[in-house]
């Protein structure tokens, strides 16, 4: 595991003040290591847009998964698989596999200045 369980505990707690930070696709050791918070999911992988499909491995018990894409590079297109056992089985984009979208004025709003 390559974050800290404070950081895991605050994204589980939803108060995590940067969750781009931690969750989605960041450089890792020989690749590309993708971290999703998925709760409920009894499993999860990782289709790479090129390549194979990597199961994830649960790092929290909120649902937080991680795994790396060996040789792979960034920027990485992908999508999630996810299964929730009698739930279902889906395959969607991982909201956090896009770089934050706030510009200057959304900036501005949020510091009540506009």
């Amino acid at each position: 595991m390559t974050v800290a369980t404070a950081e895991l505990d605050a994204l589980a707690r939803r108060e995590h003040g940067q969750p781009h930070s931690v969750l989605g696709a960041h450089p890792g050791p020989g690749g590309v290591t993708v971290r999703v918070l998925r709760p409920g999911a009894l499993k999860v992988s990782v289709k790479p847009s090129k390549g194979k499909a990597v199961e994830l491995e649960p790092i929290h018990p909120a649902g937080i998964f991680e795994g790396t894409l060996d040789g792979a590079e960034l920027p990485l297109r992908y999508k999630l698989r996810v299964d929730y056992g009698e739930a279902g089985k889906f395959t969607l984009e991982d909201p956090y596999a896009f770089s934050p979208t706030l510009g200057e004025l959304d900036r501005l709003a949020l510091a009540g200045l506009y």
